[in-house]
């Protein structure tokens, strides 16, 4: 059979197959969801009993000679890090597949060289560029955030500082004023002692 072939009896397959899930992973939340082999010996799930789950079997698997292929291709993808290891490709069997470590930079670079030497690449320039956009506007909004909020911090700033002024200001004023009264009664006690003086020497004479 032709490999377009076994990839549409991959397909029929693979749409009916089943999400298995480990038994009783719904009643008791402490067991997860990834598969695990049912062994006990009344489990309803083992013994194939009607309106339970279906466990797993090799019936569910796709042809061997189309295992692990592309979908649209029918070729293998292998990883790719660098450039050596995409020139290294057999571009009749093979398809580039680039790792999600590689940077965005790197692999524009990668992709124009598989472009260059006709190698497929699952990865589309498109989807790269429009992260690469979405990435430079979200920076410059952090950045609008940031000055906002530098202006604000400089308005809050220049208030303290204002009110901080006032307040020496109604600092000094107060101790003048005290100042001032001090003075006032101070040279009241000196006329009253005067005059004190003048009513005694009067009386002596």
């Amino acid at each position: 059979m032709k490999i377009k072939e076994l990839l549409g009896i991959r397909e029929k397959i693979k749409s009916k197959k089943p999400h298995f899930l480990r038994r009783n992973n719904k009643i008791k939340l402490r067991l997860s969801k990834n598969w695990r082999r049912p062994k006990g010996l009344h489990n309803k799930m083992r013994l194939n009993k009607k309106g339970y789950a279906k466990p797993l079997r090799h019936g569910y698997g796709s042809p061997s000679e189309v295992k692990y292929l592309d979908h649209k291709t029918g070729l293998m993808p292998i990883i790719v890090h660098n450039k050596n290891e995409l020139l290294s490709l057999n571009t009749e069997k093979e398809i580039a597949l680039i790792s999600s470590t590689v940077g965005t930079k790197k692999k524009l670079e990668l992709i124009k060289i598989a472009q260059e030497k006709n190698i497929r690449v699952l990865q589309d320039l498109e989807n790269i560029k429009l992260r690469i956009k979405k990435k430079q506007e979200d920076k410059k909004k952090l950045q609008k955030q940031i000055q906002e909020r530098k202006k604000i911090k400089e308005k809050k700033k220049k208030k303290q500082e204002e009110k901080k002024k006032k307040e020496e200001v109604k600092s000094d004023e107060t101790i003048t004023g005290t100042e001032n009264v001090h003075d006032k009664v101070e040279t009241q006690k000196a006329k009253e002692s005067e005059k004190m003086n003048k009513e005694i020497l009067q009386k002596r004479v």
